[in-house]
């Protein structure tokens, strides 16, 4: 992909993915990742309705490379694109150590992080009825 193709200063933009789809283990990993309810969605829209509470949404940028370190060895063959990029031979393998897009289990380690993140920095707790929703208190009903 080219940004600013027609400028004087293109910017060339490449994402490797992993083809986790081709993992022997694909059938034998945890893969889930959960999302909020709808229930909850609607809860939170109607309690900000009532309180006029301004609601905002975020989007983490490159957020399985902000995950935890991968509990598994996996090691990747170089694209022939990149291998001259990179200065690397054909034989050359680089093994992963934070999860990447592609692999069939990095949306599970970024859950682990993201909710290891709510309930131990910010001491959240979450609901019983939905554990994608976080409430910042202590002994919730």
């Amino acid at each position: 992909m080219v940004k600013n193709a027609k400028s004087d200063n293109p910017i060339y933009k490449a994402r490797l993915v992993m083809q986790g789809h081709r993992d022997p283990l694909k059938g034998k990993m945890v893969t889930e990742a959960p999302t909020l309810r709808t229930f909850s969605t609607r809860l939170i829209a109607c309690l900000a309705s009532s309180y006029s509470w301004k609601i905002f949404s975020r989007d983490v940028t490159s957020a399985f490379l902000q995950s935890d370190k991968i509990l598994r060895d996996i090691y990747l063959t170089h694209p022939a694109e990149t291998i001259e990029f990179l200065g690397s031979s054909h034989e050359s393998i680089t093994k992963l150590c934070l999860p990447q897009y592609g692999i069939i289990e990095a949306p599970t380690y970024w859950w682990i992080t993201f909710q290891d993140y709510h309930q131990s920095i910010l001491k959240c707790e979450t609901v019983r009825l939905d554990h994608c929703l976080f409430l910042p208190f202590k002994n919730l009903p």
